[in-house]
């Protein structure tokens, strides 16, 4: 097993808090990951491979490895920047030979930085969040259009 710390901690959304790992084998978006995030050495109270907006409205302890990224929260909701107490990450060492199995070929071949690119074109959390975003704008604009144009009385 290999425990590294969680450096460059920010603030996400609510009680999230996201870290980059530089990892993207451990990512749960294709099967749940069996990485775990440590407080003082003590895993999290999870749980594990939770839902990003589960993390950030009810925190808890909850976390999910996604992508090259971890999200998490503290189990008493704390700043994990303020509240003294080291994080890190534990997670069984994958051998290059190993990697095949999880990384296509072709994604591998391509070199860390290529997929690196590749995987920040397709992350789903951000495509949602422009998805949502735009329809909100188009909507408030709508009703923006719609309420200054004059009615038409009846004549009668």
């Amino acid at each position: 097993m290999v425990t590294r710390p969680l450096a460059g901690i920010k603030h996400e959304i609510g009680h999230a808090y996201i870290a980059f790992t530089r990892h993207e084998k451990l990512s749960s978006h294709d099967r749940p990951s069996t990485a775990v995030v440590l407080e003082d050495d003590i895993p999290l109270p999870g749980p594990a491979n939770a839902l990003h907006d589960d993390i950030r409205r009810f925190g808890g302890g909850r976390y999910c490895f996604w992508h090259d990224s971890v999200y998490f929260s503290t189990p008493d909701n704390s700043d994990p920047a303020a509240n003294g107490r080291k994080y890190s990450i534990r997670y069984k060492h994958v051998s290059r030979d190993q990697l095949g199995a999880i990384i296509p070929d072709r994604l591998y071949r391509l070199g860390g930085r290529t997929s690196a690119r590749i995987a920040d074109l397709f992350r789903i959390e951000k495509w949602r969040q422009a998805w949502w975003g735009a329809l909100y704008w188009l909507c408030f604009a709508w009703v923006l259009c719609r309420g200054s144009k004059p009615t038409r009385e009846r004549r009668g």
